[in-house]
């Protein structure tokens, strides 16, 4: 339960921006997820369907579906928990997950990610196994990628240095600097009474 001992609308809360986020965090208390925010790839998921559902349906990112049914209340344990375990997430992406009643109508609709990472490998600690695991690689015949490649920088480099000498020496043309000084000779031409 949520209590607010104010009222509401006697107030400026539903005018500021953290409201939003209050009324979130509300939700997220009062009606918590039973799925995690994400699942590691290749990792199982167990998920705890509400009462009514009959069948939960998984829906991969490529589109495959796979209907899970939902084990019944045992009547030794009636208040053990009904859980269905998807084992098949071995595709990155969004997965859909529908819970279904026992006409097929559904009850809920949910989102899942599953991510690419695995939580080993974002693991930043020391590893204390890491110089044993070292001592028996043995190299192999590839150096760890294509030798056929090579940079491209040093080519584009003299392109760009022959375009510049290029440049330089068509500004330095004698013909071209002859024509350029006769044009400011007949440019600046002087008057007639002065030039006598």
């Amino acid at each position: 339960m949520v209590v607010m001992t104010f009222d509401l609308t006697q107030s400026n809360l539903p005018q500021r921006v953290a409201f939003p986020i209050l009324i979130a965090n509300a939700v997220g208390e009062l009606a918590p997820s039973t799925l995690p925010a994400s699942v590691p790839l290749g990792d199982p998921l167990t998920y705890a369907p509400r009462a009514g559902a009959v069948t939960v349906r998984f829906t991969s990112p490529s589109g495959g579906a796979t209907d899970l049914l939902v084990p019944p209340v045992s009547a030794v344990n009636p208040e053990a928990l009904r859980t269905v375990t998807f084992a098949d997430t071995g595709l990155p992406g969004e997965y859909a997950l529908a819970e279904l009643d026992g006409a097929g109508a559904e009850l809920s609709v949910s989102r899942l990610i599953i991510n690419a990472g695995h939580p080993r490998e974002s693991d930043l600690r020391p590893s204390t196994t890491l110089p044993e695991t070292l001592a028996g690689a043995t190299a192999t015949g590839d150096a760890g990628g294509s030798t056929s490649r090579d940079d491209l920088w040093p080519l584009l480099v003299l392109i760009a240095i022959g375009l510049l000498s290029v440049e330089w020496l068509v500004s330095l043309w004698p013909s071209r600097r002859r024509r350029a000084i006769s044009g400011v000779s007949s440019s600046a031409s002087t008057p007639r009474g002065l030039a006598r």
